[in-house]
């Protein structure tokens, strides 16, 4: 029996170039039935021809394949240089920080004192 979801599935697949074999092996590997497949592919013969008459997939270069290695390079590095010089600033403080109250505990002890 056709079910309506297989027609469309199958329709998208073949626009999108698909051989029509491919197309009905993946919704039998997806768990509908040999039947329901095969009758909705039966309802799609004549509309695969007016899909594509004669028209054969392209052929894919090679150069389309190749993934680009570092597609952004300077973008990442002006910005990973920006973090750096924040955190290095980020430490001088904290370690001056550090520094004062180290020399002169007694003075600022003294005044936290005077509060209470």
């Amino acid at each position: 029996m056709q079910k309506p979801e297989i027609v469309e599935g199958l329709k998208y697949a073949i626009e999108k170039g698909e051989s029509i074999e491919k197309a009905k092996q993946s919704f039998i590997n997806a768990g509908y039935e040999l039947s329901d497949v095969e009758d909705s592919a039966n309802v799609l013969g004549g509309v695969i021809t007016k899909i594509h008459p004669e028209e054969s997939p392209a052929p894919i270069n090679e150069e389309d394949r190749k993934i680009p290695v570092n597609p952004m390079p300077k973008e990442k590095g002006t910005k990973s240089r920006k973090i750096l010089i924040a955190l290095i600033i980020v430490l001088l403080i904290l370690i001056s920080f550090f520094l004062v109250s180290f020399f002169f505990k007694d003075k600022i002890i003294n005044f936290i004192s005077g509060f209470f």
